[in-house]
């Protein structure tokens, strides 16, 4: 095993940064052959939020007590909370490759919980996705032995998780065509504040009961909480992208009241736009998420087993 124990460097987190917290505490490459028992039953694991994403071989998740196991090749992955109702573990004689992370901190909860509640916990990304190429850029540079600061760390498992938020785990093709088809629709008039269900099941084809069934089925929300999640998701990106009124993001984002949005937004994200924009501000965030690199694998050499990798101590 190749162990990296990574001390601070000095820096101290202000009082406001503590209270918004979004840390990776461990990261690492993992290799196994299954020669070794391989099963983590994270029902008693120490809290925490882990993703981990097959590079080669395959494993397996399942959501306990007798959720379907899910095998996951190259280019799925898997996120949970820790400790949850979950396992995941790799079959004897078989191999294992994968990158993980494990963050920390009442923002990173925020976050993961929410993807969760969207999404679900299996995610399907080519490796040449941005939060894969995070993850991988990460892992080069402490391998390499340049540690970002927590500051620099902090920005890292933010970017990685708002680029899952941009892109949701499920490729288009995985959609009946009436969930593609209202997707389509929402993403495009969502600026709309007259947009109407009736107007979105006209778009997808079928009755609205059909399609809220299919969205219930395919994505795990229905329709009319998509075009809201999708609305306060583009006004996020209003507030980190620009400096736009928070009365301007919310008629951009088909609010035609900016009290109902400022509620709808603080529902949501548990936090005001202002607020939002402080803490994005705060940590000098890229907009637009832009990845720390453009290769896509991470480095051959070194590489960590279990969680061996301690980030931040």
């Amino acid at each position: 095993m190749d162990e990296f124990t990574l001390q601070e460097n000095g820096f101290t987190p202000s009082r406001v940064f503590t209270r918004h917290r979004c840390d990776p505490v461990a990261l690492g490459v993992s290799r196994e052959n299954g020669q070794i028992p391989y099963d983590w039953d994270n029902r008693n694991r120490n809290e925490g939020y882990l993703f981990q994403y097959t590079l080669r071989g395959a494993g397996h998740f399942q959501i306990l007590p007798d959720g379907k196991a899910s095998v996951l090749p190259p280019g799925t992955g898997f996120l949970t909370e820790l400790p949850s109702s979950t396992r995941y573990w790799l079959e004897s004689g078989r191999s294992w490759e994968f990158i993980y992370v494990i963050l920390d901190g009442d923002m990173a909860g925020d976050l993961v919980r929410e993807l969760l509640r969207r999404h679900g916990p299996l995610w399907n990304l080519p490796v040449t996705h941005p939060a894969v190429d995070i993850l991988c850029n990460l892992h080069r540079q402490v391998c390499a032995g340049r540690l970002p600061d927590a500051y620099g760390l902090s920005v890292a498992a933010y970017a990685f998780l708002m680029e899952l938020f941009g892109t949701g785990p499920r490729p288009d093709q995985d959609l009946s065509a009436y969930v593609n088809r209202a997707l389509r629709h929402m993403e495009a008039a969502y600026a709309d504040p007259g947009l109407s269900m009736a107007e979105i099941e006209t778009a997808a084809g079928c009755s609205r009961h059909y399609l809220a069934r299919r969205f219930r089925t395919e994505i795990g929300i229905s329709p009319y909480t998509y075009l809201q999640d999708f609305r306060i998701q583009k006004a996020l990106e209003h507030l980190h992208n620009s400096d736009k009124a928070v009365k301007e993001i919310a008629a951009l984002c088909g609010y035609a009241d900016t009290a109902n949005f400022c509620r709808e937004f603080k529902r949501r994200t548990r936090k005001t736009p202002t607020q939002a924009r402080k803490f994005s501000r705060m940590l000098n965030l890229n907009a637009n998420h832009t990845p720390l690199s453009t290769a896509g694998t991470p480095s051959s050499g070194a590489h960590v087993t279990g969680e061996a990798l301690s980030v931040l101590g």
